[in-house]
C-alpha cells in the first residue's frame, strides 16, 4: 500500500533524537501493518530500526518476539 500523505520520514538513533511527539506520526517496525490498509491521517513515519533493540530474545519466562523483528 502507498502511504501518499506521508512527508517526513525520520530515522533517529536514539529515542532521545526524537522532537516531542505529534499527532500524525507513527512507528515503522519490522512487522508494521501500516502498508496494509490506507493511512490518510498520517504524515510522518519514525523508524526504529536504528535503536539497536533485539528483534528476538530467549528468557526463562519465553521467547520475546520485538517490535523490529520482520
Amino acid at each position: 500500500m502507498d502511504l501518499h500523505n506521508i512527508d517526513t520520514y525520520l530515522k533517529p538513533s536514539h529515542m532521545d533524537e526524537l522532537p516531542a511527539w505529534e499527532s500524525g506520526w507513527a512507528w515503522l517496525a519490522g512487522g508494521t501493518w501500516l502498508f496494509s490498509e490506507p493511512q490518510p491521517a498520517l504524515t510522518t513515519l519514525v523508524d526504529m530500526r536504528q535503536f539497536g533493540w533485539n528483534e528476538l530474545d530467549c528468557r526463562e519466562e519465553g521467547l520475546v518476539i520485538g517490535a523490529t523483528c520482520t
